[in-house]
């Protein structure tokens, strides 16, 4: 348990840095519209990056990433990418491996044939 509970909170700062060094990055490059917002639930173990803007007279509201620390693995969920990042390279800069990364967003199924954490 104090395994998972180490794991957890590892990869909770580094989720929380990584979320919030993309949102601060997409608020000052040029002509952005300043509308990029980290959330991080440590609670929860959720964390996204959304975009909430205006636009002229629309709102934009749109969630570009969404990853999840699965509290009985401790593995990170990758719940939505809605970007051009490419994850598995960010995250093996991290040092965090392929085995405790899951696919969320794909089936059971299509998970067991990838090189990640089906669970």
């Amino acid at each position: 348990m104090e395994k998972l509970n180490s794991k957890i909170k590892k990869y909770q700062k580094v989720l929380a840095s990584y979320i919030e060094t993309l949102a601060a990055e997409r608020n000052q490059s040029l002509g952005s519209s300043k509308g990029y917002l980290p959330i991080t639930d440590f609670i929860h173990h959720q964390f996204q990056l959304v975009q909430a803007t205006w636009i002229g007279s629309k709102y934009h509201y749109k969630v570009l990433l969404h990853l999840s620390i699965h509290h009985e693995t401790g593995n990170i969920w990758v719940m939505q990418n809605n970007t051009e990042l490419d994850l598995e390279q960010d995250f093996q800069v991290m040092n965090i491996t392929k085995s405790s990364i899951v696919l969320g967003f794909r089936s059971e199924e299509m998970r067991a044939l990838s090189n990640y954490a089906v669970s």
